[in-house]
C-alpha cells in the first residue's frame, strides 16, 4: 500500500480535527473554516511545500492610512514568529494576508505543528486588528 499524499493527509487530518475541508476538483488549495473565518492551504507535492494562510478584504481610509497600515503589517512580520503578513492589491481592493509556509518531510509534523500555526496566524490577524483601531484605520 503506498503512502498518502500530503494532501490526502491534509484533508484527513483536518475532518479528524473536526473541521469541514472543501477542495475544487483538481485545485491544489484546501479551505477549511473555524468560526466563519476562511483558511487556505496550498500545497505543492513535488517538493512538499505548504502553506496556510488567512486573509481578509478590509475597507480603510485608502490615501490617508496606507502608510500606517504598512507600519503594523512591518509591525507584525518583526513581532510574531513564522508568520509572513502582505498587503496585495488586486483591482480596487487591497487584501490582507496572514501565512505560514513550510516544507513538510515527514507528514506527522502537520500533526505536531498545526495548533500552533493556527495560535500564529490568529495572533497576526488579532494584532492587525487592535492596532488599525487604534489608528482608526478600519
Amino acid at each position: 500500500m503506498s503512502e498518502k499524499t500530503l494532501t490526502q493527509f491534509c484533508v484527513e487530518f483536518l475532518i479528524e480535527k473536526g473541521y469541514i475541508p472543501k477542495q475544487e476538483d483538481n485545485s491544489e488549495v484546501i479551505i477549511f473554516e473555524i468560526e466563519s473565518y476562511e483558511y487556505f492551504i496550498e500545497i505543492d507535492e513535488e517538493i512538499n511545500y505548504f502553506r496556510i494562510h488567512s486573509g481578509g478584504t478590509w475597507e480603510w481610509k485608502r490615501n490617508k492610512e496606507r502608510e500606517k497600515l504598512y507600519e503594523i503589517v512591518a509591525e507584525i512580520n518583526n513581532s510574531i514568529k513564522l508568520v509572513k503578513t502582505s498587503i496585495f492589491a488586486d483591482c480596487d481592493e487591497e487584501i490582507v494576508v496572514n501565512s505560514i509556509e513550510t516544507i513538510i518531510n515527514n507528514q506527522e509534523d502537520l500533526k505536531i505543528n498545526f495548533s500552533r500555526w493556527l495560535k500564529q496566524l490568529d495572533s497576526a490577524y488579532n494584532k492587525l486588528l487592535e492596532k488599525a483601531k487604534e489608528c482608526d484605520i478600519f
